[in-house]
């Protein structure tokens, strides 16, 4: 059984991608949570209809951060954690 991986590059372009009137287009992910102020995580997380809040990557650790919009504040993800992009996983 061959799966079809794709590579972090082509996910976060994905995640790019816009409408003609430059609104975000909606993507699925799954990634696993990490908080490492408090030292907590693990838990896999499915965000069906999620959007950039800003088409660069963000934070420290060499811009490795993608940051979407969440129902109450942004959500933060590191790259490395992403496990899937619309059904594709990640490698």
């Amino acid at each position: 059984m061959k799966t079809d991986y794709i590579k972090l590059g082509a996910a976060i372009e994905i995640m790019r991608q816009t409408y003609a009137s430059g609104r975000s287009k909606p993507f699925s992910i799954v990634y696993i949570e990490y908080d490492a102020k408090r030292k907590t995580g693990g838990r896999v997380v499915t965000l069906n209809s999620a959007e950039l809040a800003s088409q660069k990557r963000v934070g420290r650790a060499e811009n490795r951060m993608v940051l979407l919009k969440g129902p109450l504040h942004p959500i933060y993800v590191h790259s490395d954690l992403i496990l899937y992009v619309n059904d594709k996983p990640v490698a």
